[in-house]
This record gives structure tokens, C-alpha cells and sequence, in this order.
């Protein structure tokens, strides 16, 4: 883990973007988030929209929390007083931090079209 997230430093040599150690952990990952998807989507399709939101709007607190956490720690890590002026514009450009709770929030034609943002960019940014 100490490799993973770089606390202490790294050790190792980097792999590079196309090392069999990369694609493996991408690949791998993109098939646990399908096979997620299909499940979760299949065994909540007869849910009712009050119990769909529900997860939608859980979705989006685990999700701004964990990049909120994430730029909280990039910024303890730093030598740099000021990098929370370099990591914070960062956060905010992220669509999905944005998209997905206005998904949660609102209602109406509001609500699908942020759905279907979240969805485009979503499947966009999977397949760069």
C-alpha cells in the first residue's frame, strides 16, 4: 500500500502506461465496476424512484467525500502552503462531483438530464 498511495516515497520503478502491471489493474477494475453495474442494475430495476434517488444521493456523498478527502490529503502532503490552490480547481473541474448531486437534488427534466451527462461522460471517460 505504502507503493499505492506514496507515503514515504516510492521505491520501485514506475511501470509505464502500457506495462502488463497497468493494463492488468485497469483491466481488472473496469471488469469489477461492469459486473457491479449489471448487478446493481438488475436487482434494483423494480425499485421504486423514491428508493432509486436514495442510492443516487448516497452515490454522490461517497463520492465528493472521497475526492474532498482525496484533495485534503494531496494538500497535507505537500511541502507547498498554498497547494490547495493548485489541487482544489482540480476537484471542481471533475463532472461527475457536480452532475451527480444535481442528479440527486433536483427533479424533472433537470434530474435526466444530469443523469444522462453523468452517463455520456462517464462511458467517455472509461474509454480514454
Amino acid at each position: 500500500m505504502k507503493e499505492f498511495f506514496g507515503f514515504g516515497g516510492y521505491e520501485r520503478i514506475p511501470e509505464g502506461y502500457f506495462s502488463w502491471q497497468h493494463l492488468t489493474f485497469v483491466s481488472s477494475l473496469m471488469l469489477i465496476m461492469v459486473c457491479a453495474a449489471l448487478f446493481f442494475g438488475l436487482r434494483n430495476k423494480n425499485k421504486t424512484e423514491k428508493q432509486k434517488n436514495k442510492v443516487l444521493l448516497w452515490a454522490a456523498i461517497l463520492i465528493d467525500g472521497a475526492e474532498i478527502f482525496k484533495t485534503i490529503i494531496l494538500c497535507v502532503r505537500s511541502e507547498d502552503p498554498l497547494a490547495w490552490l493548485y489541487n482544489l480547481p482540480l476537484f471542481l473541474c471533475s463532472i461527475q462531483l457536480i452532475a451527480i448531486p444535481l442528479a440527486a437534488l433536483s427533479s424533472g427534466r433537470l434530474k435526466q438530464a444530469a443523469l444522462d451527462f453523468v452517463f455520456i461522460f462517464g462511458v467517455l471517460g472509461a474509454g480514454m
